[in-house]
């Protein structure tokens, strides 16, 4: 469900300067931009509202740079007053996780919460614009006035691969463990959970933050014991958190997911690894 207006659109009557940083000249002798950081009120999300939200979730390598020419003002049309600001950035398509607009194209474009106007480099606070030739993991959608795909809350939807992630470092962890490190099993999902009920033959799982497929954050999943690997499931007890490896998961209205096949389950860690 798309609850959330693009960030860009939110800046609309909150342009509060928190940070204003004197122009400076740069190697090449010319100056650079004020730096000016913009107070936006958003609302973090989760990893799993992440997911479920975004219309396309893609490992990206920014091919422009940011400048005067890919930056844009909005306008109050009644004021005639500046009310925001985006850069509009584009990108090669290295992998897609997920895409619903079905066009697979090679080369996309998107907004982000940054912009280079009249001399001045405009950013929502803490958010960084995107750098060319760096990849990153982004997670957009079109919920925009303009029906441009737009990254997710700033920083929130960005994972930088090529550097640290500050602001969001759970974020940037599960996504990298999902979609760069490839720990899921060819044809397989699998999602961390915690067992709240045995029952006969099967136990009651909610799912933490952990998941590869469909099954999302909040979830309450039932487990079948009897499972594809030789070595059947561990002993279990309520409380324990498991990893569960699985194919085909259905729901049953908001209340309960079923899956088809349980080929494992493993118990975590401290660290909320899988021992083996």
């Amino acid at each position: 469900m798309k609850r959330r207006k693009a960030m860009i659109f939110a800046v609309a009557g909150l342009l509060v300067l928190l940070t204003v940083l004197a122009g400076c000249t740069g190697k090449s002798g010319e100056t650079e931009p004020e730096d000016i950081a913009v107070q936006i009120d958003t609302a973090a999300l989760t990893y799993g509202e992440l997911k479920e939200e975004a219309a396309i979730i893609a490992r990206i390598q920014v091919t422009d740079e940011l400048g005067e020419e890919n930056s844009y003002q909005i306008t109050d049309s009644e004021l005639g007053t500046a009310g925001g600001f985006y850069g509009k950035r584009t990108a090669k398509v290295i992998e897609y996780f997920k895409d619903e607009t079905g066009r697979d194209a090679p080369e996309i474009s998107f907004i982000e919460p940054a912009a280079v106007i009249d001399g001045q480099y405009l950013h929502m606070d803490g958010y960084d614009s995107l750098t060319k030739g760096e990849e990153y993991v982004v997670f957009l959608n079109d919920d925009t006035v303009s029906g441009d795909m737009s990254v997710m809350g700033g920083n929130n939807g960005v994972v930088c691969l090529d550097g640290e992630n500050t602001q969001f470092p759970e974020i940037a962890k599960k996504a990298i463990a999902e979609f760069i490190d490839k720990e899921k099993p060819a044809g397989q999902d699998y999602f961390n959970g915690r067992v709240i009920e045995l029952k006969d033959g099967s136990v009651l799982v909610s799912c933490l933050d952990v998941t590869s497929g469909e099954v999302l954050e909040g979830d309450e999943v039932e487990v079948s014991l009897d499972v594809v690997a030789k070595r059947g499931a561990p002993k279990l007890a309520a409380g324990d958190e498991i990893r569960v490896v699985c194919t085909g998961v259905h729901r049953h209205g908001q209340e309960l997911v079923q899956l088809d096949t349980v080929f494992a389950i493993y118990l975590l860690d401290e660290k909320g690894e899988p021992v083996a």
